[in-house]
């Protein structure tokens, strides 16, 4: 039975005009990557592309187009190399015709250079003889690809879990999900919290004058000095003015304890990585809210209800797809939604409501988009935390130049310790930082412009202000 029915974002062809800096070059591939050694090729299981090249020769099949797309219409786990080592003659040069292959791929998929995600193997196979049995053999690259609908199942939620949560939506997964994992609030639960406020205060000071004690002489103006026989009443100056106070107001949710493993959640790297960095205090937080997020959406959710201070975080914005009409132009794509509250209760709701607004789309999001989104809402901010999707790159890159303030990227779904670069790259544009479940890269143009910059299991290079990947 079919239990869930999430919005996940479909992938279409987005990569026309885009300047590719090609982080992982040809010479790192060629030099980094170790070539296994294989009686003959056998493919893994799973969805495969090929991109087929002849015999001894960097050369592709005519039509590609319908292999292209497919490419770009999944999420790419890994990138083989295959050939054979058969030589027709001493002289011939494997990695040379391998740099060729690879230059070749380039113009066909340029994109593909700019991904830091994807595992690259060169195989070379050995039972060939001969020509004629090496031509019997592949050559070639081939893609090993997940579909953006199986994301979710197969890295963020067990088939099992997901059966028992019996959830029908995203929204019903997280309420579920949060309702299971919920084991007991936490005895030193503080049910109210201090709240600043301004009040209004009436000052009064005696002017030094007394009224009349008769009607005539009041209407015509007639002040004495002295109080008289009779106690005339004394005339006091009244004026308005503000100051600041603090109320007790009633905190409307609180976890104190969470099991993530029966609330369906894998991890539970959101909380452990704002718990990590309790510097953040003036700060917006912008929260991708899309299908493939709603583990970590509902991680965030849970976080927002463990705090007792939640005025240290209370400013959010929350984006999606785009609304009914997803993808739109860069920077105008809309479907973000911004709230500064202390109130659990209207955070969530507006989250919820962003989230059911969505209506897929490409996996790319546009995250500049919201970026700038917050930073013009919050102008009074100094930093900005982006909780970011690491299967999905940043359709709107070309705006980063408008970002004023460092960006705090909290990267979600991070496999085989290896960050997306476009997440790199806004680091380094805005001397921001990189938050995996495991480290924390703070400082990150600073240091790239230092030298090499270990992040994951990659290392980064800024060559002439644009990044590769080194040894």
């Amino acid at each position: 039975m079919r239990l869930f029915y999430f919005s996940f974002k479909i992938v279409v062809c987005l990569w026309v005009n885009v300047s590719y800096a090609q982080v992982v070059s040809f010479k790192y591939l060629i030099e980094q990557t170790p070539v296994v050694k294989v009686p003959v090729y056998k493919y893994s299981p799973g969805d495969i592309i090929k991109i087929h090249m002849s015999f001894a020769k960097a050369e592709t099949d005519s039509n590609l187009r319908k292999n292209i797309q497919a490419i770009r219409n999944g999420i790419i786990d890994r990138i083989d190399l295959v050939y054979t080592r058969f030589k027709l003659n001493d002289s011939f040069d494997q990695k040379k015709l391998n740099t060729q292959r690879l230059k070749k791929l380039y113009t066909i998929l340029p994109e593909i250079f700019d991904n830091t995600t994807a595992e690259w193997n060169i195989i070379e196979q050995q039972n060939c003889p001969d020509e004629s049995s090496s031509k019997l053999l592949y050559h070639g690259f081939v893609f090993y690809l997940t579909p953006p609908s199986e994301i979710s199942a197969k890295y963020f939620l067990s088939d099992s879990i997901r059966d028992i949560i019996g959830a029908s939506s995203e929204v019903d997964f997280i309420l579920k999900s949060i309702a299971r994992g919920t084991e007991k609030v936490d005895e030193k639960y503080i049910p109210y919290r201090k709240k600043a406020i301004k009040r209004k205060i009436l000052d009064t000071t005696y002017s030094g004058k007394f009224y009349p004690n008769t009607n005539i002489l009041y209407k015509v103006g007639v002040m004495f000095k002295t109080p008289g026989n009779k106690d005339r009443e004394a005339e006091y100056d009244v004026k308005t003015r503000y100051i600041k106070d603090t109320v007790m107001v009633r905190n409307d949710y609180h976890i104190g304890k969470f099991n993530f493993a029966m609330a369906g959640l894998r991890d539970s790297s959101l909380p452990m990585i704002f718990d990590r960095n309790k510097t953040w205090s003036n700060m917006v937080v912008v929260e991708d809210v899309t299908g493939s997020m709603y583990t970590f959406t509902t991680q965030m959710f849970v976080w927002r209800r463990m705090q007792i201070d939640r005025g240290k975080i209370n400013k959010f914005v929350f984006f999606n797809d785009g609304d009914e009409h997803p993808d739109g132009p860069p920077g105008k794509t809309g479907g973000i939604y911004c709230i500064e509250s202390d109130s659990i209760n209207k955070v969530e709701k507006l989250a919820f409501r962003a989230m059911e607004k969505g209506s897929g789309g490409q996996v790319p999001e546009g995250d500049i988009e919201a970026i700038l989104k917050a930073q013009d809402q919050f102008r009074t901010v100094t930093d900005i935390i982006l909780i970011a999707d690491n299967f999905a790159r940043v359709r709107d890159l070309q705006l980063l130049s408008l970002v004023k303030k460092p960006i705090h990227i909290i990267v979600c779904g991070v496999t085989n310790r290896k960050v997306l670069f476009d997440y790199i790259k806004i680091a380094q544009a805005t001397n921001g930082s990189i938050h995996t479940s495991e480290k924390d890269y703070n400082n990150i143009g600073d240091a790239l412009s230092k030298g090499v910059v270990e992040i994951g299991k990659l290392n980064y290079m800024s060559v002439k202000g644009k990044l590769t990947l080194v040894k």
